[in-house]
């Protein structure tokens, strides 16, 4: 569950981002980071510079029993020039999977 009062769920299937321009030294991403980092997580340990994958997270939402609102890749810039083309759409497939007619209590 998320802190955030309008998503029940943050997935970050994708972290760290490229500075481009001015706006980016204000990005909340890097803070959150080093305290991720500080706290031994795992997915954090390239930085907020580095674009990571995490094929892992794709699958999370297929074990949850009740549908969610998620916010993605709050961490990162889902559409990054180093974010593969196929992991891009591995994560829209994810997005647009048909929960319902998937339900297995038919």
């Amino acid at each position: 569950m998320s802190k955030i009062e309008w998503t029940d769920e943050t997935l970050n299937c994708v972290t760290g981002c490229t500075k481009i321009s001015a706006g980016c030294a204000h990005y909340y991403a890097k803070p959150m980071t080093c305290r991720l980092q500080g706290r031994k997580n795992p997915k954090y340990i390239n930085g907020s510079d580095k674009v990571t994958i995490h094929k892992d997270v794709l699958r999370k939402p297929f074990y949850w029993k009740k549908p969610r609102q998620i916010f993605l890749n709050s961490m990162s810039d889902t559409l990054h020039r180093d974010a593969p083309t196929q992991f891009i759409e591995k994560m829209s497939d994810m997005m647009n999977w048909d929960w319902w007619s998937q339900a297995s209590c038919n």
